[in-house]
């Protein structure tokens, strides 16, 4: 993801931790890359999300739906767009 150069991490987790809820069981601040075509103004994020149930196993529509809930909450709470 890529969000404004001020946006901090510990924001931007407390942001997933909430939007990702019972079914995120741990999220974790992979690499942070600055610079090149992203200027001086923005930064790129990866996040390595791991999904769990406890009572079952997870469909990949369930995780799907999940990680477009943090994915809207980061959009809206921090400016983050989707690095394609």
């Amino acid at each position: 993801m890529i969000v404004p150069a001020d946006v901090r991490a510990g924001d931007a987790l407390r942001i997933i931790r909430t939007a990702g809820g019972a079914l995120l069981e741990a999220v974790e601040l992979y690499d942070e890359y600055r610079g090149g075509d992203l200027g001086e103004a923005r930064k790129s994020w990866t996040f390595r999300l791991t999904f769990r149930a406890a009572d079952r196993t997870l469909t990949s529509e369930e995780a799907q739906r999940v990680q477009a809930e943090i994915l809207r909450a980061l959009v809206e709470q921090c400016g983050a767009e989707l690095r394609r």
